[in-house]
């Protein structure tokens, strides 16, 4: 075996109470990234302006532009089925929801394949 691991190995054999406080760390790091991500997110993520709406900051009288804050940064994916995909109808139908999407204001690009 390498030195490198030989040495990292006798000193955790050496030291079990540091090993086991570093694995509680670890592991209390993780729990409170699992039942509680949110506190993780708030130390590393800068405020927005859905931060300050959530927060109680300035409120905006339209409530659907809250549920699109909420989505911000994300991206969808939508599936599309049709028996007449690869008809001229169909075609024509497919461009019609891609031109659709593209003219939303919170769409900012639509990848298609035509």
């Amino acid at each position: 075996m390498s030195p490198i691991f030989d040495r990292s190995t006798s000193w955790i054999v050496d030291r079990p109470f540091v090993t086991i406080v570093l694995l509680l760390a670890i592991t209390a790091v993780a729990g409170v990234g699992y039942y509680s991500p949110e506190i993780v997110q708030n130390l590393f993520s800068q405020q927005t302006e859905y931060d300050e709406f959530e927060t109680g900051g300035e409120q905006d009288d339209d409530s659907d532009s809250a549920e699109v804050e909420s989505l911000m940064g994300g991206d969808a994916v939508i599936v599309c089925e049709s028996d007449s995909f690869f008809t001229a109808q169909g075609a024509s139908a497919m461009r019609t929801v891609v031109d659709r999407l593209r003219n939303l204001d919170h769409v900012a690009n639509v990848t298609w394949m035509d």
